[in-house]
């Protein structure tokens, strides 16, 4: 945040999250790794960066933005993952919920896990 406050000091910013990549790939337990790596998206979105999965990204810098996504995942198979990555949490199988997660994470779902449950938003949405 200083670094933006700093007159868009966009270098400075940059370096903060060569920074913030650095501590994620460093991280020793895996709670320390999901704060990291939650650090890192929020700080990435905050210039923009990482609002959309690669495939989109590189389709739309090729002028095909107009074709509809067929890769991308319905609201009911998304609520169905999330159920599976809870139950797989309950039941100790945290390998099995994080690649869960990663599946989620690769189509462009990102999940914050909040007292009440996980809640989901697409990369790039508004969040009230």
């Amino acid at each position: 945040m200083a670094a933006l406050r700093d007159d868009l000091n966009v270098s400075r910013a940059l370096k903060r999250l060569h920074e913030l990549c650095h501590r994620l790939e460093a991280a020793k337990t895996d709670e320390l790794a999901q704060a990291a790596a939650r650090t890192f998206r929020s700080s990435a979105a905050m210039l923009g960066l990482l609002q959309r999965p690669a495939h989109q990204a590189v389709r739309e810098l090729r002028g095909k933005h107009a074709e509809p996504d067929a890769d991308q995942l319905s609201p009911e198979r998304i609520e169905t993952m999330l159920r599976q990555r809870q139950e797989a949490r309950d039941q100790r199988d945290f390998a099995r919920a994080d690649a869960l997660r990663t599946m989620l994470d690769q189509n462009g779902v990102l999940i914050e896990d909040t007292p009440e449950g996980a809640r989901w938003h697409r990369a790039g949405d508004l969040q009230g």
